[in-house]
Protein backbone atom coordinates (compact mmCIF):
# COMPACT_ATOMS: atom_id res chain seq x y z
CA UNK A 1 0.00 0.00 0.00
CA UNK A 2 1.37 3.52 -0.60
CA UNK A 3 0.30 6.92 0.47
CA UNK A 4 -1.63 9.19 -1.83
CA UNK A 5 0.21 12.15 -2.13
CA UNK A 6 -0.26 15.22 -5.09
CA UNK A 7 2.46 17.15 -5.17
CA UNK A 8 1.10 21.17 -6.78
CA UNK A 9 3.43 20.81 -10.01
CA UNK A 10 1.53 17.44 -10.70
CA UNK A 11 -1.53 18.88 -9.70
CA UNK A 12 -1.18 21.68 -12.21
CA UNK A 13 0.44 19.27 -14.74
CA UNK A 14 -2.39 16.92 -15.19
CA UNK A 15 -5.18 19.94 -15.04
CA UNK A 16 -3.09 22.25 -17.11
CA UNK A 17 -1.04 20.14 -19.37
CA UNK A 18 -1.22 20.10 -22.91
CA UNK A 19 -1.20 16.46 -22.81
CA UNK A 20 -3.96 16.18 -20.18
CA UNK A 21 -6.20 18.58 -22.54
CA UNK A 22 -5.26 16.93 -25.88
CA UNK A 23 -6.20 13.53 -24.31
CA UNK A 24 -9.04 15.07 -22.81
CA UNK A 25 -10.28 16.69 -26.14
CA UNK A 26 -9.74 13.13 -28.16
CA UNK A 27 -12.09 11.36 -25.39
CA UNK A 28 -14.55 14.39 -25.91
CA UNK A 29 -14.51 13.53 -29.83
CA UNK A 30 -14.85 9.53 -29.03
CA UNK A 31 -17.66 9.86 -26.92
CA UNK A 32 -19.63 12.03 -29.28
CA UNK A 33 -19.14 8.91 -32.17
CA UNK A 34 -20.50 6.39 -29.60
CA UNK A 35 -23.59 8.46 -28.18
CA UNK A 36 -25.65 10.65 -29.40
CA UNK A 37 -27.20 12.52 -26.10
CA UNK A 38 -25.27 14.08 -23.89
CA UNK A 39 -26.60 11.38 -20.97
CA UNK A 40 -25.40 8.66 -22.69
CA UNK A 41 -21.87 10.64 -23.28
CA UNK A 42 -21.51 11.41 -19.70
CA UNK A 43 -22.32 7.89 -18.75
CA UNK A 44 -19.60 6.50 -21.37
CA UNK A 45 -17.02 8.56 -20.24
CA UNK A 46 -17.64 7.50 -16.24
CA UNK A 47 -17.44 3.81 -17.63
CA UNK A 48 -14.08 4.93 -19.82
CA UNK A 49 -12.29 6.54 -17.09
CA UNK A 50 -13.90 5.44 -13.86
CA UNK A 51 -15.09 2.19 -14.59
CA UNK A 52 -18.92 2.95 -13.42
CA UNK A 53 -21.88 4.75 -14.10
CA UNK A 54 -22.36 8.15 -12.74
CA UNK A 55 -24.66 8.30 -9.64
CA UNK A 56 -27.55 10.31 -10.26
CA UNK A 57 -26.34 13.84 -8.75
CA UNK A 58 -23.29 13.24 -10.27
CA UNK A 59 -24.80 12.74 -13.69
CA UNK A 60 -27.08 16.03 -13.22
CA UNK A 61 -23.99 17.77 -11.73
CA UNK A 62 -21.98 16.79 -15.32
CA UNK A 63 -25.11 17.82 -17.88
CA UNK A 64 -25.26 20.96 -15.21
CA UNK A 65 -20.91 21.87 -16.13
CA UNK A 66 -21.37 20.45 -19.74
CA UNK A 67 -24.51 23.07 -20.03
CA UNK A 68 -22.31 25.81 -19.24
CA UNK A 69 -19.09 25.08 -20.61
CA UNK A 70 -20.90 25.37 -23.59
CA UNK A 71 -21.86 28.27 -23.52
CA UNK A 72 -18.88 29.83 -22.09
CA UNK A 73 -17.31 28.09 -25.30
CA UNK A 74 -19.40 29.73 -27.88
CA UNK A 75 -18.61 32.90 -25.78
CA UNK A 76 -14.83 32.46 -26.17
CA UNK A 77 -13.78 30.67 -29.32
CA UNK A 78 -10.06 29.46 -29.19
CA UNK A 79 -7.73 31.10 -31.62
CA UNK A 80 -5.43 28.88 -33.67
CA UNK A 81 -1.86 28.36 -33.12
CA UNK A 82 0.85 27.16 -35.75
CA UNK A 83 3.87 25.13 -35.38
CA UNK A 84 7.24 26.16 -35.97
CA UNK A 85 8.97 25.39 -39.31
CA UNK A 86 12.16 27.07 -38.45
CA UNK A 87 14.18 28.46 -35.06
CA UNK A 88 16.48 30.86 -34.72
CA UNK A 89 20.27 29.79 -33.34
CA UNK A 90 22.24 31.87 -31.62
CA UNK A 91 25.72 31.33 -31.00
CA UNK A 92 29.23 33.01 -30.22
CA UNK A 93 32.39 32.45 -32.19
CA UNK A 94 34.95 30.13 -30.30
CA UNK A 95 37.97 32.01 -31.99
CA UNK A 96 36.84 35.67 -32.38
CA UNK A 97 34.11 35.94 -29.48
CA UNK A 98 31.50 37.68 -32.43
CA UNK A 99 27.83 36.54 -31.82
CA UNK A 100 26.30 35.21 -35.11
CA UNK A 101 22.86 33.83 -35.92
CA UNK A 102 20.94 31.83 -38.00
CA UNK A 103 17.63 30.03 -39.18
CA UNK A 104 17.25 26.68 -38.87
CA UNK A 105 15.10 24.75 -40.46
CA UNK A 106 12.93 22.05 -38.57
CA UNK A 107 12.70 19.20 -40.65
CA UNK A 108 10.55 16.86 -38.35
CA UNK A 109 7.84 19.50 -38.45
CA UNK A 110 6.89 19.21 -42.21
CA UNK A 111 4.73 15.88 -41.95
CA UNK A 112 3.87 15.73 -38.39
CA UNK A 113 0.40 15.02 -37.68
CA UNK A 114 -1.08 17.29 -34.45
CA UNK A 115 -3.54 15.97 -32.28
CA UNK A 116 -6.82 17.23 -32.23
CA UNK A 117 -6.96 21.06 -31.44
CA UNK A 118 -9.44 22.82 -29.49
CA UNK A 119 -10.45 25.01 -32.75
CA UNK A 120 -11.21 21.92 -34.71
CA UNK A 121 -14.24 21.01 -32.89
CA UNK A 122 -17.34 22.56 -31.99
CA UNK A 123 -18.21 24.11 -28.32
CA UNK A 124 -20.10 21.16 -27.44
CA UNK A 125 -17.18 18.67 -28.09
CA UNK A 126 -15.04 21.44 -26.03
CA UNK A 127 -17.56 21.57 -23.15
CA UNK A 128 -17.25 17.79 -23.03
CA UNK A 129 -13.72 17.69 -22.77
CA UNK A 130 -13.43 20.20 -19.97
CA UNK A 131 -15.72 17.48 -18.36
CA UNK A 132 -13.59 14.77 -19.37
CA UNK A 133 -10.59 16.53 -17.80
CA UNK A 134 -12.23 17.08 -14.46
CA UNK A 135 -12.58 13.28 -14.45
CA UNK A 136 -8.76 12.55 -15.20
CA UNK A 137 -7.97 14.75 -12.18
CA UNK A 138 -10.42 13.23 -9.93
CA UNK A 139 -9.47 10.59 -6.75
CA UNK A 140 -10.78 8.07 -8.02
CA UNK A 141 -8.88 8.22 -11.64
CA UNK A 142 -5.45 8.88 -9.96
CA UNK A 143 -5.44 6.35 -7.19
CA UNK A 144 -5.97 2.95 -6.84
CA UNK A 145 -7.79 1.54 -4.32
Amino acid sequence: MRDATTVTPQAFALFNGEFAQSRALALAALLERQSTTLRGRIARAFQLVVSRAPTADEGKACEAHVTRMTTHHQQHPPQPTSLPTAVRRKMVEEMTGQEFEWDEELDGMKNYQRDLMPWEVGPPTRALADLCLVLFNSNEFLYVR
